[in-house]
């Protein structure tokens, strides 16, 4: 995963790579790491 400290953008570029590895989007990943620093469920909600 991407630390905490990076940005949401750049983050996303090395999410993307691991979504293609693991099965998952870039969205997915971004929204769970945003719940994880957070711990505000609402991170992981579709709009």
């Amino acid at each position: 995963m991407a630390p905490g400290y990076v940005a949401e953008r750049d983050a996303e570029e090395v999410l993307h790579v691991l979504g293609k590895e693991i099965g998952s989007s870039a969205e997915e990943l971004l929204a769970c790491r945003r719940y994880a620093l957070t711990g505000d469920a609402r991170a992981t909600e579709r709009s």
